[in-house]
């Protein structure tokens, strides 16, 4: 029973991990079309 449990703790945890690093990449990856978008503006 214990180990099913960890089982369960770990894929929740999983899970939101996934979500927030999900949200971490997309906020990164924006802030980075951002700079080369104005990089092509100033030239």
């Amino acid at each position: 029973m214990g180990k099913y449990c960890d089982y369960l703790f770990l894929n929740n945890f999983l899970r939101l991990n996934s979500k927030v690093s999900n949200q971490l990449i997309i906020s990164l990856a924006f802030r980075e079309f951002l700079e080369g978008w104005h990089q092509v503006i100033e030239q």
